[in-house]
C-alpha cells in the first residue's frame, strides 16, 4: 500500500486539477469543435453561421483572428451572393465596436434604423436595437439612444435573455453618466448587476462592475471605483475576456499616477500591454505604451519615455487611431516642456490638436489649450497665454462633482498681475477660492455618499446572503431526497463501478509511471547537455589566453604603456563578462554584443589591427530587450579568426549581423578568410570544433523544444566557386525579456 499511495495521490491531484481548471480546457475544446464544424460544412449559409460562432469566440480571445475571420465571412457572402446578411451585420458590428472603428460600425448598424425588423428573431431584434442605441450614445445623442436601448430591453426581458438585459442596463448607465445624473446611473448599474446575478455568467458580472466603476470614476469617487474595477478584472479573468482585463488595468494604472505610486502604475500598464498583446489589439497596445511613457516622463526619465512613446506611435499609425496618436503627440509635447524645448512643445501640441479635431474629439482639447497657455507664459507671450488658458476653461466638460477647471484660475490671475491688471487678477483669485471651497464641500459630500453606499451595500449583501442560505437549505433538502432515491439504484451497480474505477486507476497509474520515467530520462539528458554547455561557455581558448599574456608581456618589454593598458582593460572586461554570464541560460542581446565587441577588439589588438570587424544590430532589437543564449556566436567568431587566417590576408574582415525575420532572430557571421576546406588541412584541434558545433546544435534543439520553434544552424562558403570565406547562419526564436520571464 505504501508503494501505491503516491501514485494514487498523484492521480487524485491530477483529477482535482482538471475539475478545478475547466475553463481553459473547455475553451480550447470549444475552439477545436467550432473549427471542425466550419471545415465539415459545405452549405454556404450554414458555414457562415458556424464561422460567426467561431468569430464570437475569437472576439473575446484574439481580435486579430476575429477580424481576419470577419473578412473571410464577408468575402464568402459576396461570392455566394447571400442576401440575408442580418447575422453577418451583427457580427461585423461586434468586431467594429471592439476595434473602435466608428465609421464601419455606423455602416453595419445604422442601416437598420429604417428597416422593418419585426420579421427577424427576437434575439436579432434586441441586438440590432442595442447596437443602434449604443452608436447614438457614442455620438452623444442620449435621448435617441435611450429609446432604442429601452426597446431592446423590453424584447430581452420578454425572451429572458439576461446577458442582453445586463448590456442594455450598462449602456443606459453610460447614458445617465453623460447626463451627469448619478442616482439614475447607479440605479441602472445596480439593475445590470441584478441581471448578471440571474444569468450567473462571469462576463456579465465583468460588464456590470466595469460600468459601475465608470459611474464612480465620473462622479469623483475613485476609491469605490477601484473596488469595482478589481471585481470587474476578477470576473473578466474568469471569463478570459481580454478587452475588459486591459481596460481595467489601464484605469487602475491611471489611479496609481494620481496618488504618485509610479511603480504600481508601471505594473498595471505592463499588465495592460500584455493583455492587449495576447488579444492582438493594437489600439490598446498603443494606449498602454503611451501611458507607460507618461509615467517615465513624470519620473524625469525622458529618454525611456521617448522610446516608449515612439514605439506607441509606430503601432498606432498602423491603425490610424486619431485620438491615441493625439495622446502620443501630447506626451511628446509634455516631454519637450519638461526639457525646456518650448518651440518643439508647441509643434507637438499643434499636431495633437489637429489629430483631436480630425477625430472629432473636442473634450480632449482642454488640456491642449491649457498646455499651450503654459508654454506661451514661459515664453513671456502673455496675451497668447491668456487666450489659450481661457479656451481651456471654455472647452472644459464641467462636472459639478469633479470640476478641475478652476485650477487654471491662479495662472490667469498671475498673468493679469504681470500685466498690471490687478482688478482682473483679483476677480480670478476670488473665483478660485470660491470654487476651491465648493470642490472641498463636494469632496465631503462624496465621502458621506461613499459611507452610505458602503452601508447600503452591506445591508444588501446581508439580505442576499440570507436569501442564499434559504435557497441553499432548500437545495440540500432536495438533493438529500434525490440521493436517497438514487442510492437504491446505485447499490445494484456499486460493485461494477468499483471494479471499473480500480482498472482505470491502474491504467492511469501505469501511464503516469511511464510518463514520469520518460520525463526523468529527458530531464537527466537535458541536464547533461546543459552542463556540457556551461563547461563549454566557461572555457576560454587556452591558446587565446596564452597569446594574450604574450602580447601583454611584449608591450611591457617595449615599454608601450598605452597599448598594454588598452589591452588589459579590454581583456579584463571580457573575462569578467564571460564569468558573469556563462552560467546563465539567456542574456540580453546588448550584453552578447558587448562580449563580442570586447573579444574582437582584444583579438584585433593581439594581431596588430591586421583585420577589421563590423557588428550590425537594429535598435528595435535592443528596445525589445531580446534574449539570446550566452556566447552562442563566440565559437564561430573564434574559428573565423584562428582557422580563417584573417590576420594573414589583406583586408581581412568579420561581419556579424542580427536581424528579425519571420518571427525569428537570425544571426549571420561572415568572414573573407581562407575557407573551410583550406582551414581543414591546416588545423589540428578539430575535436574541439566539432564538440562546439554539436553542442551549439544541441542548444538550438533544446530552445526549439521549449519554445516550439524551428531554429537551425547553417554553415556555408561565401564564395562557393573558390571555396573561400565562410558564412554561418544561426536562427533562434525571437524571445524578449517579458516572454523569457513568463
Amino acid at each position: 500500500m505504501k508503494n501505491i499511495s503516491p501514485i494514487l495521490s498523484y492521480f487524485l491531484l491530477s483529477i482535482i486539477f482538471l475539475v478545478n481548471s475547466p475553463s481553459v480546457f473547455a475553451q480550447k475544446f470549444a475552439e477545436k469543435e467550432l473549427i471542425r464544424g466550419v471545415r465539415e460544412t459545405k452549405d454556404p449559409n450554414l458555414k457562415i453561421l458556424r464561422m460567426i460562432r467561431l468569430g464570437e469566440y475569437y472576439a473575446d480571445n484574439n481580435l486579430s483572428k476575429a477580424e481576419n475571420l470577419r473578412k473571410r465571412i464577408n468575402n464568402i457572402a459576396k461570392q455566394e451572393n447571400i442576401k440575408d446578411r442580418v447575422e453577418i451585420d451583427i457580427f461585423n458590428a461586434k468586431i467594429f465596436k471592439l476595434e473602435r472603428n466608428e465609421a464601419s460600425f455606423e455602416a453595419s448598424t445604422m442601416k437598420y434604423v429604417d428597416y422593418d425588423i419585426s420579421s427577424l428573431s427576437s434575439i436579432n431584434q434586441a441586438e440590432i436595437l442595442q447596437n443602434i442605441g449604443y452608436f447614438l450614445l457614442v455620438k452623444n445623442q442620449c435621448d435617441s439612444g435611450e429609446i432604442y436601448l429601452k426597446r431592446s430591453l423590453l424584447i430581452s426581458k420578454k425572451i429572458k435573455d439576461y446577458s442582453s438585459i445586463c448590456r442594455n442596463y450598462c449602456y443606459l448607465t453610460s447614458c445617465e453618466i453623460k447626463r451627469s445624473n448619478k442616482e439614475k446611473a447607479l440605479e441602472y448599474s445596480d439593475k445590470s448587476l441584478d441581471a448578471a446575478n440571474i444569468s450567473r455568467k462571469k462576463i456579465d458580472f465583468a460588464f456590470a462592475y466595469l460600468y459601475q466603476s465608470f459611474v464612480y470614476n465620473q462622479f469623483g469617487q475613485p476609491d469605490i471605483a477601484l473596488s469595482k474595477e478589481l471585481l470587474a478584472s476578477y470576473y473578466a479573468k474568469g471569463a478570459r475576456n481580454y478587452p475588459i482585463m486591459t481596460i481595467v488595468s489601464l484605469q487602475i494604472g491611471d489611479k496609481q499616477i494620481d496618488i504618485q505610486n509610479y511603480k504600481e502604475a508601471i505594473y498595471y500598464y505592463n499588465l495592460a500591454y500584455k493583455y492587449a498583446t495576447d488579444f492582438e489589439d493594437f489600439r490598446l497596445q498603443g494606449s498602454a505604451l503611451s501611458s507607460q511613457a507618461n509615467v517615465k516622463r513624470i519620473q524625469g526619465k525622458f529618454d525611456e519615455a521617448q522610446k516608449l512613446n515612439d514605439k506607441a506611435t509606430i503601432i498606432l499609425k498602423k491603425i490610424s487611431n486619431k485620438y491615441l496618436l493625439g495622446k502620443a503627440e501630447f506626451i511628446n509635447a509634455q516631454i519637450c516642456i519638461d526639457k525646456g524645448l518650448y518651440d518643439e512643445a508647441l509643434f507637438h501640441l499643434n499636431r495633437a490638436s489637429s489629430l483631436y479635431k480630425f477625430g472629432k474629439i473636442p473634450n480632449s482639447l482642454k488640456e491642449i489649450y491649457q498646455y499651450k497657455g503654459v508654454v506661451y507664459k514661459k515664453q513671456n507671450k502673455l496675451n497668447e497665454a491668456l487666450y489659450y488658458l481661457k479656451q481651456s476653461i471654455d472647452t472644459s466638460n464641467v462636472n459639478p462633482l469633479n470640476d478641475k477647471a478652476y485650477e487654471i484660475y491662479p495662472m490667469i490671475a498671475d498673468i493679469y498681475k504681470e500685466q498690471g491688471k490687478m482688478k482682473d487678477a483679483w476677480i480670478y483669485l476670488e473665483d478660485f477660492v470660491r470654487l476651491s471651497q465648493k470642490n472641498k464641500n463636494n469632496q465631503s459630500a462624496r465621502r458621506i455618499a461613499e459611507l452610505n453606499e458602503l452601508y447600503r451595500s452591506k445591508q444588501r449583501d446581508e439580505l442576499i446572503a440570507q436569501q442564499n442560505n434559504i435557497l441553499e437549505k432548500q437545495k440540500r433538502e432536495r438533493e438529500l431526497t434525490k440521493t436517497k432515491l438514487e442510492n437504491i439504484s446505485l447499490r445494484n451497480n456499486l460493485l461494477t463501478y468499483i471494479i471499473l474505477t480500480f482498472i482505470i486507476i491502474i491504467v492511469l497509474a501505469t501511464i503516469i509511471f511511464i510518463y514520469r520515467n520518460r520525463q526523468i530520462t529527458i530531464q537527466q539528458k537535458r541536464k547533461e547537455i546543459e552542463m556540457a554547455q556551461i563547461l563549454l561557455r566557461t572555457q576560454m581558448n587556452p591558446h587565446f589566453i596564452f597569446n594574450a599574456m604574450s602580447v601583454i608581456q611584449s608591450y611591457i618589454f617595449e615599454n608601450d604603456v598605452k597599448n598594454s593598458s588598452r589591452f588589459l582593460v579590454n581583456f579584463s572586461r571580457l573575462i569578467r563578462l564571460i564569468l558573469e554570464n556563462s552560467p546563465k541560460t539567456f542574456i540580453n542581446l546588448e550584453t552578447e554584443i558587448e562580449i563580442l565587441q570586447k573579444y574582437l577588439e582584444t583579438q584585433k589588438l593581439r594581431f596588430e589591427d591586421r583585420f577589421d570587424f563590423e557588428i550590425i544590430c537594429p535598435e528595435e532589437l535592443l528596445y525589445d530587450t531580446v534574449q539570446i543564449p550566452p556566447m552562442i556566436t563566440q565559437p564561430f567568431v573564434e574559428n573565423s579568426i584562428e582557422h580563417g587566417q584573417l590576420h594573414t590576408l589583406p583586408n581581412g574582415k568579420i561581419k556579424i549581423e542580427f536581424q528579425r525575420l519571420d518571427g525569428m532572430l537570425n544571426i549571420s557571421i561572415e568572414d573573407n578568410g581562407i575557407g573551410r576546406s583550406k582551414a581543414e588541412k591546416l588545423k589540428t584541434g578539430s575535436e574541439h570544433k566539432s564538440m562546439a558545433l554539436q553542442i551549439t546544435r544541441d542548444r538550438i534543439n533544446m530552445i526549439n523544444d521549449k519554445y516550439k520553434s524551428a531554429g537551425y544552424l547553417l554553415i556555408s562558403d561565401m564564395d562557393e566557386e573558390k571555396h573561400s570565406g565562410t558564412k554561418v547562419l544561426i536562427s533562434l526564436p525571437y524571445i524578449t525579456e517579458q516572454i523569457n520571464t513568463n
